[in-house]
């Protein structure tokens, strides 16, 4: 999970990515037409590579796919970096966590924090968006495993991202009401920004949502869910933001190192990932802690929605946002 600030190298969240593999086909996914050129990497490279981060000093380990828990060797990946990390989560869509004594296994042989990906309040909308019919029930099974093994070990951490598309926007307030019934009580809003690098060439990014469009339901789903849920709003450009800035984490450097088949990939700070995508944004008084829209909406909805911020501006917009965020939660 990123919801931390982190800066500097040492202290970085370290991210392995060993397998693009995954038992969900997901609609938005960038890594689309990666999977079938890609393969997983060995469990003694995987190996390498945690021992290789751990000798940076970060703070975290955080295992990435595809979905590495199909992986055969994870739970001896697991098992290997637990002594040489302080926590080691996983970003997942949950499936195989519905299996009780796997989800037990895991979380003994080190897994500290579990972020699932679940796309929508019913299993209508998350099936359809992951493409893979019966993954809701496997999913909400997994996530109710997770949370009774926090109950009564004292971890993992469980928190619930979801994809603001168009096809599940609609559904965020009934998304929060089904967290709060399976026990989460963490959930990150994340919107989708479409395509990287032409990975996903062919997709014209259809499903991303407009961010004056989407926005309101996200505010509707804190008011109502704000209260009960630690909720973390990410990739919704500060100017954007509006009553929804306290919840967002866009002011915060995330530094990742990314680790891939060769080592070392990347080591970038995220706000800093898309670079510039719209002149609007030159002067502006939030440009250098703003995520910024990515290459993929601004393509497909433009940049009109953005506005250059003068100081003032940021200012009177954090404290509508205080004002926001103090009313929800009392």
């Amino acid at each position: 999970m990123d919801d931390h600030a982190v800066r500097g190298f040492e202290g970085t969240q370290a991210k392995i990515t060993p397998s693009l593999a995954c038992n969900n086909d997901c609609r938005f996914c960038y890594n689309r037409a990666e999977k079938a050129l890609t393969r997983p990497l060995t469990e003694e490279r995987v190996l390498e590579l945690v021992d290789e981060a751990a000798a940076t000093s970060p703070a975290q380990l955080n295992l990435i796919g595809g979905e590495v828990t199909i992986l055969p060797y994870f739970l001896r990946v697991l098992r290997h970096a637990r002594e040489r990390f302080g926590v080691i989560s996983v970003n997942t869509n949950g499936r195989r966590f519905a299996d009780a004594a796997f989800a037990y296994e895991a979380v003994t042989a080190g897994l500290g924090e579990v972020d699932v990906s679940l796309h929508g309040a019913t299993a209508a909308v998350h099936d359809h968006v992951s493409r893979a019919p019966g993954a809701w029930g496997e999913t909400t099974a997994g996530l109710r495993n997770l949370v009774t093994l926090a109950a009564e070990l004292g971890r993992p951490r469980v928190s619930v991202t979801t994809i603001v598309l168009d096809w599940n926007v609609h559904e965020l307030s009934a998304l929060g009401a089904l967290l709060r019934e399976l026990g989460v009580t963490s959930w990150r809003i994340k919107w989708a920004y479409g395509a990287l690098g032409g990975h996903a060439a062919d997709d014209p990014s259809e499903y991303i949502v407009p961010y004056t469009r989407g926005v309101a339901h996200v505010r509707k789903a804190l008011a109502t869910h704000g209260a009960a849920l630690r909720v973390i709003v990410h990739d919704i450009p500060v100017c954007l933001l509006g009553d929804l800035m306290a919840y967002s984490t866009v002011h915060e450097q995330h530094t990742v190192a990314r680790y891939g088949a060769d080592g070392l990939e990347e080591h970038v700070a995220v706000v800093e990932r898309w670079g510039e995508t719209s002149r609007v944004c030159d002067g502006c008084a939030a440009r250098g802690r703003c995520c910024r829209p990515s290459p993929a909406y601004v393509g497909r909805h433009g940049d009109g929605e953005l506005k250059a911020l003068t100081p003032a501006d940021l200012e009177a917009l954090a404290e509508r946002s205080r004002v926001f965020r103090r009313d929800v939660e009392g």
